[in-house]
């Protein structure tokens, strides 16, 4: 009987161990998404000035120069275009590891109150 006890002890503690790990990694991921929306939040900021921007060059347009101008703006726009979406992607990815992550802490969870009932 010691030895069972002593055993579930050694399981708890290793759930725990592992719960905490579990939701270390949860609040990780979770700085992590937060970073990554406050990066395309930014670049959407970029991209809306970026818009704005293009308007009023539009309306200026006149001689060859403003066209050259406009070319490298709109190449820029593309370029923070391609990023908005390489964060979307990132973020996408790191909100899946965290759920991915709960559902590991869950199942840990359940495995620790099935394996408390024995």
């Amino acid at each position: 009987a010691r030895a069972e006890l002593e055993a579930e002890r050694q399981r708890r503690a290793e759930v725990e161990a592992e719960l905490a790990c579990v939701r270390q990694d949860a609040r990780d991921a979770e700085r992590r998404i937060a970073t990554e929306q406050a990066r395309r939040e930014a670049a959407e900021r970029g991209q809306r000035a970026a818009r704005r921007q293009v308007e009023e060059l539009k309306a200026v347009v006149a001689d060859d120069h403003s066209l050259r101008v406009i070319d490298d703006f709109r190449e820029k726009f593309e370029r923070m275009r391609s990023e908005a979406a390489s964060m979307r992607s990132r973020i996408m990815a790191l909100q899946e590891g965290a759920v991915a992550a709960d559902v590991r802490w869950q199942r840990t969870r359940r495995d620790a109150e099935a394996a408390r009932r024995l």
